[in-house]
């Protein structure tokens, strides 16, 4: 630890005996958790904190995009690259702070922003939280932290957002696809791969909106993201170029390349695909695009299983969330916060066994006789 030091944050992912937090003690530094920090910074800023189950990234990433494209200068903290914002995190002039605010460790407790959405709320990170209802009483803990004269804005479909703002101080908006919502996405149809639609506002036709990214459920972040700039200042005509030229998040339906097929050279090219989704929910919305696009029998999935994907009691589920890939190749456990005992009951063919049960599905992993690599 460099003499003079004196505050050290550290990720929740740091234990106190790593020896960096060992010397941080020793010299009486004042030792904060990342969340912490990121707190005390949105306090000398105007801040704008998005959370949910999915889709935080992308959208944290497309309304920093769009505030930097409007000349608002922000700050903001992704949790992902993205390529256009020059990483993932930037110190801008500007009032403006945009954060993703994640619910694991409650770290998103630490925050005071003064716009808020929760995109969703859903099962996730099992491994800290007892339930959905303890998940649910975290999120509103969160959207009771926004700022009362600010705005708090939940999905219009998601009855645990609804929950969760039942005893808000903040005004409420909903966001919304083809259904009755403050915020309103309708008439989506795609065109050269963009989805064009159209938004209003309580009644009131905003404009149109085009989107290069793939997905019903990014229509509903653009929505999100064009309501935060909205509320932020910035005119429709810059929310809609902005929208139109975001790119997305890395390992977002990220677009590796395309390569020719080894066996086949003068068919169509392999695209490869990369994306981060490990709940059921994001699988489904990642694959069902790719489905529609590409040839049937020509899409395989290659799922580099989570903890919580390896838990029995989540087996089906996740198989279920597979249908929409015409193979499904499964290898090992990709462990992270797991104990030996959670590495037991996660043997690939097992998991896999599950797979074929379900639907039918073509499931294989690499120690398998049925896989092989073309």
């Amino acid at each position: 630890m460099p003499p003079g030091t004196e505050i050290v944050v550290h990720s929740a992912a740091i234990g106190p005996q790593h020896p960096e937090m060992v010397a941080a003690r020793l010299q009486r530094c004042e030792i904060l958790k990342y969340a912490q920090m990121l707190g005390r910074v949105m306090s000398l800023k105007h801040g704008i904190a998005i959370a949910g189950t999915h889709g935080k990234s992308t959208t944290t990433a497309m309304t920093a995009h769009v505030l930097l494209a409007a000349g608002k200068d922000p700050s903001y903290v992704v949790g992902a690259t993205c390529a256009q914002l020059g990483g993932s995190a930037r110190s801008g002039a500007g009032e403006l702070f945009v954060v993703e605010a994640c619910e694991y460790d409650r770290s998103f407790h630490n925050l005071r922003p003064h716009i808020g959405a929760a995109l969703n709320i859903e099962e996730d990170h099992l491994d800290y939280y007892k339930d959905l209802n303890e998940i649910i009483e975290s999120f509103a803990h969160f959207l009771g932290r926004i700022d009362p004269n600010g705005v708090a804005i939940i999905s219009a479909i998601d009855p645990n957002c609804a929950t969760a703002v039942k005893n808000i101080e903040a005004r409420v908006e909903t966001y919304g696809i083809d259904v009755a919502a403050d915020w309103q996405a309708t008439g989506i149809r795609r065109y050269q791969g963009k989805a064009h639609f159209q938004v209003a506002y309580k009644g009131k036709k905003m404009g149109r909106l085009v989107l290069a990214l793939p997905g019903r459920h990014n229509v509903g972040n653009a929505t999100v993201a064009a309501a935060i700039a909205t509320h932020c200042g910035v005119a429709w005509d810059q929310i809609q170029s902005a929208i139109e030229t975001f790119r997305g998040a890395d390992r977002r339906s990220q677009l590796l390349g395309q390569f020719p097929h080894p066996e086949f050279p003068g068919d169509l090219p392999v695209t490869i695909l990369d994306d981060y989704g490990h709940h059921p929910t994001e699988i489904r919305a990642t694959l069902l695009p790719c489905a529609s696009t590409i040839a049937r029998g020509g899409w395989c999935a290659f799922f580099s299983r989570t903890s919580i994907a390896a838990r029995a009691s989540c087996w089906t589920i996740f198989a279920r969330s597979f249908l929409h890939a015409d193979i499904t190749i499964v290898p090992d456990i990709y462990f992270v916060r797991d104990s030996e005992a959670d590495r037991r009951p996660s043997a690939p063919r097992r998991w896999c066994s599950v797979c074929r049960r379900t639907g039918g599905m073509r499931c294989t992993c690499p120690r398998s006789r049925r896989f092989r690599i073309i």
